[in-house]
């Protein structure tokens, strides 16, 4: 008997009610969390309590409501929403994820979330920190998509500078070629010239020149024509 008190005593979670041949066991009620997965989207944007807030199947919709959105769409949404709290912020981020926001604004909305993440209700800090990371992740890729995007441009610059340098060589070069052309035929011509005039001066040192006769013999010649 004392040992059938003593369990009845140590039991101290349930509380078990007898009522005839029936046993009823008292547990405190599970807490019911709402299911939005089938909440329409118009319906979803005017919630706004806090259990919705801590609920992280309601982000999970929001974020798919969000996506059915145009750019113009979200972007407007967006700037409908007021306050400054961490739920606003990410209803914004959620929003301007489907507006094709700018790096500037990706890296203020995560810098915003980052500053009131002790207020995040613990329910969904596990999605919010999933989708802090992959917008990190996205900021990081559009970085690098950048830099690389300027080295190529860099690159394009030196490649047209060394083509426009080259195109100048090439220009030099064949200008050069010309001169150099052109100073060959003068130095041809000059030395064609040079052979002409010697050839000519041969010419007349070789030619037999007549002596004039002298007075004596004009005389004898003709004394020997008379005779």
């Amino acid at each position: 008997m004392l040992l059938l008190l003593l369990l009845l005593v140590g039991c101290t979670d349930n509380v078990i009610h007898r009522t005839d041949t029936h046993y009823v066991i008292d547990t405190p009620p599970k807490e019911q969390v709402a299911d939005y997965h089938n909440v329409s989207c118009v319906h979803l944007w005017r919630v706004d309590s806090q259990d919705a807030m801590n609920n992280a199947l309601y982000w999970l919709r929001m974020m798919d409501c969000a996506g059915q959105l145009t750019p113009v769409q979200a972007r407007e949404a967006s700037l409908l929403l007021t306050g400054q709290d961490w739920a606003v912020t990410f209803k914004q981020g959620i929003l301007l994820d489907s507006a094709d926001a700018s790096l500037a604004e990706q890296r203020q909305i995560l810098e915003h979330i980052n500053s009131n993440r002790q207020y995040v209700p613990p329910a969904v800090l596990p999605l919010l920190q999933v989708w802090s990371d992959k917008q990190n992740l996205r900021i990081s890729l559009a970085d690098e998509q950048l830099r690389a995007q300027r080295i190529q441009d860099v690159s394009d610059k030196q490649i047209s500078e060394l083509h426009e340098q080259q195109a100048q060589l090439q220009y030099q070069l064949e200008t050069t070629t010309r001169k150099l052309e052109s100073l060959t035929d003068i130095e041809r011509q000059l030395s064609s010239r040079k052979q002409t005039s010697s050839t000519l001066s041969d010419g007349d040192e070789h030619q037999v020149i007549s002596p004039v006769p002298s007075g004596t013999e004009k005389a004898a010649k003709k004394g020997a024509g008379d005779e």
